[in-house]
Order: C-alpha cells, then structure tokens, then sequence
C-alpha cells in the first residue's frame, strides 16, 4: 500500500511540473529523510559542498551527489551547463557521457533555480531555469547501465551536443547492423530494470558521426530494457548520423524491450533525420522487436526534413513488433512512407496522417503470422502515391482490418490511389469514406487473397474498385470542412455529408476519431453511424487537446 501511494504521489507531482511548467519541492527538501525513500541532494556545476548532505545553501558537483546518495534519492539540479569538465569526476568517464547511472535508483530533476534559502520552498521550473547536459560533440549525455532491481527517472533537461561516436557502444544492436553501430547520441539505455523520460528536450544529439558506420538512435537509444515510459519531452533537430553512414531511428530506437511495459505518449518529435546520405529508417521513431509498445497522443510532424528520398516509415517504423498506435499527429512528414509496418500486427486507431510531401501514408509490408493489423477511426489523407498500400508474400501474408477509415486528397487532385492492394493480402474494409483518388482501391497485383469492402461513400474517384467488388457502396460529396493539399486541411464532415447515417452501427466502435459517441444520439431513433472516421456532431476536438 505505501509503495502504491508513493507511486500516485510521485507521478501526480510530475503532472503537475508538466501542466504548469513549474513545481515546487517542500521546504523540508534539505531534510535528509525526505519521503520518497531517499534524501533529496542539491547540485550546481563544478560544486564542492559536503557530500555528506550536499544541501542546497552548499551544493556538490554531480560526481560527489549520486556517489555518496543513498539508493532512492532525487538529486535537484541547479540551472546551468553541465558537461564532462564540470561534473567533478576524479578520472575522466571511461565510457564518454556526461552522467552515468549504474547500480543505484536516483531521481534526476532539472530546472531548479538555485534560491540557497534553507527553510523555503524548492522552485523547479525547466522552462525558465534549463539546465543543460551538453555534450559538446564528443559525449553523450547520459549512459544508463541497468541491472534487476534498480530504477531512474529523468526530467527536466536539455540534452545538447550529445554524440555517441566515442562512447563505448557494447550491447548497441541496429537491425542486424554490420559493422556494429554507435547508439543513443542524447541517452543510451541497455538492461534497465525502469526508466522514465519525463519532460527532457533533446536537440543536436548524433548517434553517430561516422560515416563507415550505421548511427541508432540520434536522441534516445533503449536495448533490453523494461518499464520504459518516453512522455512529454520536445524531441527536435536529431540525427542517427550526421556524416555519411546509415542511419536508424532520429529520434528514438527501441530494440528488444518489454513492450509491454513501453510507453511512448505525449512526445513533440519534429525536425529529426535518420541520415544524410545514405539509407535511412525512420527520422522519428523505430521499433524493432518490442511487443505490446504504447505510441500514443504523440505529435509527429517534419520529420525528414533533409528530404533522403530513401527514407523508410520516417515518422514511425515497426518491424517485428505488436504495437497500439493511437491518437497521434502524423503532419508533414517527408520521403518514402509516413508509417511503414513490417511483420507485425498492430493497432491503428484514432491518427490522423496528413503528409504532402511524402510518397505514402501508411505501408503494411507483410504480416504477423499470429494476428492481422487493425486500423480504426483515422484520417489518411494528401500523400503523393498511395495512402495506404499493402503488400504480403507467400510465407508473411497480410491480414488487415480497416473500419471507419476517411481516405482523401484535396478537391483538385485526382493523382494518388486510395487503397493500392498488392498480392498475398487478405484485407476487410468497411465504414469508409475513399475521396478525390485517381483510384479509390487499387489492384497492384493482387491475388492468392481475399478483398472485402463494404458500406463505403466514394467521391469524386477517377475509378472507384478497379477490378474488386464492393457490397453497399454509396456516392455523394463528403463535404469535407476544407479538402486543400495542406497538413492544416480538415478532413471532419460537415452536416449535409452524404456520409450521414449511412452504416449500421457494431463492433465496439461507439466513438469516433475524436472520441465522440458514435452514433450520435441526437439524430433521433436512427441506428446507423457516419461513414468515415467522423461523426458529425458539429463540432470537434483537435487530437492535440484530447
């Protein structure tokens, strides 16, 4: 009972330190037998107070704070710079980060304002007091060495300059890269029990600046690790190799982990790039073996932004991986394919894509031989070849489930396809809208499977199935709010759809994208639902508030 209360009083403090940008510590903070289990302890760069309390009229440097802390302690963060020179280490790290965390559970917060006042309250605000881990283009800024039993949580930092080329790199696995990769430019995670990244900003950290290498991980890097909770923090302006070599993950890789334990949610991921010249897979975010993952709530938006036309999933790529993606923003992402899904069966529900500048929205290429991908209520919109398309093979078929799916391009264009539908693929698609395409479903050699498609509004397609069949299909203009190729157009119907009351209501589907009662119990006695990923109410909460 005691462990469940401290749990809810901890994560409670850290929403309110997200909500209002600000927190504030109790005055008996200095108080060595602080609650939490630990004693809190005060750090400056380059401090020299006693390691015995380090209090905050007195602070240490951070070498002398986390080696004499008991297990369990926070360690508060003065504003200011820290790197390797400023930290305090009797010998220079041996495995080139500005902190290393290894066989103690510490909290590190940031963003303290650095008031000695004993006897006062302790402010804690990153955005007015950063306190910066830089790891001046030769370091990276944490390294977190893991083993049973032992927990960290992050928060508050801004990880800059952080390059893992130096650093010790064991454990550091890419997709079955060769040679042996550099790994996690901002934090490298292997064997962690629990970690939490809360409320950090990572921004020019570099997996790697090798260009004979492969690069994992530009900002944040996680091996074999459990209890892993990414949320809230501004991941921008990231490489996973800033020379010439190939680059996986901008952002974040995650390889082997508990997915069950894994939560990516509530994240800012813009700017990032995986490569510059070479192959990339994916600027943002890249999955690879991580069962039962959580993506949600996420802003995913520009990633790319160099443009390397090779590009694979470059807001989020999954290979291996059972995974629930889930009211995210996929906006003006740029090359190959937005989402690109490999051998996996995941959960789509609630996203909306919306993407001009990139070739495909969401690519399923093969599938999980022990499930099929579901996708439910998203917006797949403005992307230049296909929306979705799927492809499986002899071996890996593809087995999907799309319901309440709007599929569109602005009015004026007729040059992409709906649905382009590749072989081995045995696909259902029901409750849809499929608008303004040169070929709603599109049979891009399909056989050895079967197509089902039903109760779908088509509008303004220059060939609606090509050669597939549909039951129940309807036709009349969706109105759409504002159909421009743009990631700001507004795919959500307006009251005289010819989408309205078109789909009998089932499967669980009781609210739509933006989480509103489906069907709506204002149009009468009616039963049947909007087609699409919208049902009209007349209004609509951007995935952003939710």
């Amino acid at each position: 009972m005691k462990k469940a209360i401290v749990l809810f009083l901890f994560s409670f403090i850290l929403s309110l330190f997200i909500q209002t940008h600000a927190i504030i510590v109790p005055a008996q903070a200095e108080n060595p037998h602080a609650p939490f289990g630990g004693s809190y302890r005060y750090v400056e760069p380059n401090g020299d107070g006693p390691f015995t309390t380090c209090p905050k009229d007195n602070p240490c440097n951070y070498y002398d704070a986390f080696t004499h802390a008991t297990s369990g302690a926070w360690l508060v963060f003065k504003q200011g710079t820290y790197n390797v020179n400023a930290m305090g280490y009797t010998d220079p790290p041996c495995w080139h980060e500005v902190i290393l965390l290894q066989n103690k559970s510490v909290t590190l917060i940031g963003g303290w304002d650095g008031d000695p006042t004993l006897g006062v309250e302790t402010v804690i605000d990153p955005k007015s007091y950063e306190t910066i881990l830089d790891g001046e283009g030769n370091d990276r800024g944490i390294t977190i060495l893991g083993s049973p039993g032992y927990s960290w949580t992050i928060s508050g930092f801004k990880f800059i300059n952080g390059d893992a080329t130096t650093a010790i790199n064991t454990n550091c696995t890419a997709l079955g890269a060769s040679p042996t990769a550099f790994c996690g430019g901002g934090i490298y995670i292997h064997n962690a029990d629990s970690v939490t990244l809360q409320s950090n900003t990572f921004t020019n950290n570099h997996a790697s600046e090798d260009p004979a290498t492969h690069g994992a991980g530009g900002a944040i890097f996680a091996y074999q690790t459990d209890n892993l909770n990414i949320s809230e923090n501004v991941i921008y302006a990231n490489l996973a190799n800033g020379n010439d070599g190939k680059g996986l993950g901008g952002a974040i890789f995650l390889h082997d982990c508990d997915g069950s334990s894994v939560i990516i949610e509530d994240n800012s991921i813009y700017d990032n790039n995986s490569a510059i010249g070479r192959t990339g897979y994916s600027s943002g975010i890249l999955l690879a073996s991580v069962d039962g993952a959580i993506v949600e709530g996420n802003l995913i938006s520009n990633n790319n932004s160099l443009g390397l036309s090779t590009n694979m999933g470059t807001a989020l790529y999954v290979q291996g991986s059972d995974v629930s993606i889930r009211n995210n923003q996929f906006l003006d992402n740029h090359s190959n394919s937005v989402i690109y899904i490999i051998r996996s069966a995941i959960n789509l529900s609630g996203n909306l894509l919306n993407n001009p500048g990139a070739n495909y929205g969401l690519w399923i290429y093969m599938g999980d031989s022990q499930g099929q991908t579901v996708a439910m209520n998203n917006i797949i919109a403005n992307h230049i070849q296909n929306n979705v398309k799927i492809v499986g093979d002899m071996t890996e078929r593809a087995f999907v489930a799309f319901y309440h799916t709007t599929i569109a391009d602005d009015s004026n264009s007729h040059d992409g396809r709906g649905f382009s539908i590749g072989d081995y693929v045995d696909g259902f698609f029901t409750h849809g809208i499929v608008a303004n395409q040169n070929h709603g479903f599109y049979n891009d050699g399909h056989a050895n499977g079967t197509i089902t498609i039903e109760y779908h509004l088509m509008h303004d397609n220059t060939s609606d199935y090509d050669t597939f069949s549909a039951m129940n299909s309807f036709s009349g203009d969706p109105q759409f709010v504002n159909a421009i190729n743009s990631s700001t157009a507004n795919f959500h119907i307006r009251a005289n759809s010819a989408a309205r009351d078109k789909g009998p209501g089932y499967g669980g589907l009781n609210v739509d994208i933006d989480g509103q009662l489906r069907p709506n119990p204002l149009h009468g006695m009616l039963i049947a639902c909007d087609l699409g990923a919208d049902e009209f109410w007349g209004w609509f909460l951007p995935l952003i508030f939710r």
